[in-house]
């Protein structure tokens, strides 16, 4: 347990003060990717018969932190009132990318400074890099969203609908948690590997992203607990639906970093233990460097005025 909380510890040194602004970025990103990626799982969703009653139920239990103008189209849609279908997925898919690839980006901007990376790979490559994760992330990251927001909803239509017995809702309820958490440690494990410009040994990414699953199922507890209890629409009013999902965006941002950072941590332990060697980061070894003092002069091939007199 001390050797946890000894990386954590060093996870928050490398986290704060500088990353947090970019967690900032990354939540108001997945924010207007909401929509988009919305609308691609219901659009996907409801082009099954079967699950297009379960569908609805999701549509009104998400509606309030939708804007007015995207509640009548996406209610268009559901009741088949708008015209192709596939147009609607093919917005979808295209917002989701867009705006996937803004959430990346700001995750390797915060991974540059957990691991105090000088390299800078150019403008095309990040793009490829984060559309490449956005792509491997998008499906597992929905899967684990759908399951851990809508994960009882989903099992109690299954039982009303299909007049499955009550013990089904015990063992699926267990089920489901572990899918979702498997699901979201393959969403982190992608995003580690791939987010920095030398990608990470899978043996590199599986304790941070441990760590990351923890604390955010713990985060989606907390902020249940803490939505359920705090009278924020009284101070809010119609915008605290919206400000409750830019706020859970950012937590879970700071919680994808401080796995980030918690690999650095185990890491350069284990690379101390390996060479015998404290490893410093690159700043550090810059520095010493320039203040390293340099050799003294050859007073035989640099006379002084003095020598030559």
């Amino acid at each position: 347990m001390q050797p946890v909380l000894t990386h954590l510890r060093g996870s928050l040194g490398r986290v704060f003060p500088d990353v947090p602004i970019y967690a900032q970025a990354v939540a108001f990103a997945g924010f207007l990717t909401f929509f988009p990626i919305m609308l691609l799982l219901l659009s996907a969703l409801a082009s099954s018969d079967l699950l297009s009653a379960a569908v609805e139920e999701m549509f009104s239990r998400i509606r309030a932190v939708l804007p007015p103008g995207a509640r009548s189209l996406v209610l268009d849609y559901l009741t088949q009132q708008s015209g192709d279908p596939n147009k609607w997925m093919a917005i979808g898919i295209v917002g989701t990318l867009l705006g996937g690839m803004q959430i990346m980006n700001g995750l390797m901007l915060g991974f540059r400074i957990i691991y105090d990376d000088k390299e800078r790979p150019g403008f095309v490559r990040d793009q490829l890099r984060a559309l490449l994760m956005i792509s491997l992330t998008i499906g597992p990251w929905i899967g684990a969203v759908v399951l851990t927001v809508f994960g009882r909803q989903l099992r109690e239509w299954m039982i009303d609908s299909y007049g499955l017995p009550g013990v089904f809702n015990t063992i699926w309820g267990a089920l489901f948690t572990a899918l979702a958490f498997v699901l979201a440690m393959i969403t982190l494990s992608f995003i580690y590997h791939f987010g920095r410009p030398h990608k990470l040994d899978w043996n590199r990414v599986w304790p941070g992203t441990l760590i990351a699953t923890i604390l955010w199922w713990a985060v989606n507890v907390g902020f249940g607990i803490y939505v359920r209890h705090v009278p924020y629409t009284v101070v809010y009013g119609g915008l605290a639906a919206a400000i409750g999902l830019l706020i859970w965006m950012y937590l879970s941002a700071m919680v994808v970093y401080i796995g980030a950072g918690y690999n650095a941590s185990v890491f350069a332990t284990w690379e101390e233990e390996k060479t015998g060697i404290n490893p410093l980061s690159i700043t550090e070894r810059i520095v010493r460097k320039e203040e390293k003092p340099g050799p003294e002069p050859d007073k035989e091939s640099n006379p002084t005025v003095a020598d030559k007199v």
